[in-house]
């Protein structure tokens, strides 16, 4: 849950702050956005139970 937080964070960074989008070449947004839905996949599906609070 909270790296899908960090995730929605910082896409809104990404769209709302044109000085952040130069620190990343537009070219690296696909490697980073396929790496990001296959980190999700992959936690979604080693963790089977859910968190204890």
């Amino acid at each position: 849950m909270w790296f899908s937080v960090a995730l929605v964070i910082f896409g809104a960074l990404l769209d709302y702050l044109p000085a952040l989008q130069s620190i990343i070449d537009p070219k690296y947004y696909g490697i980073i956005f396929a790496s990001v839905g296959v980190t999700v996949a992959i936690l979604r599906y080693v963790t089977k139970k859910p968190i204890n609070p």
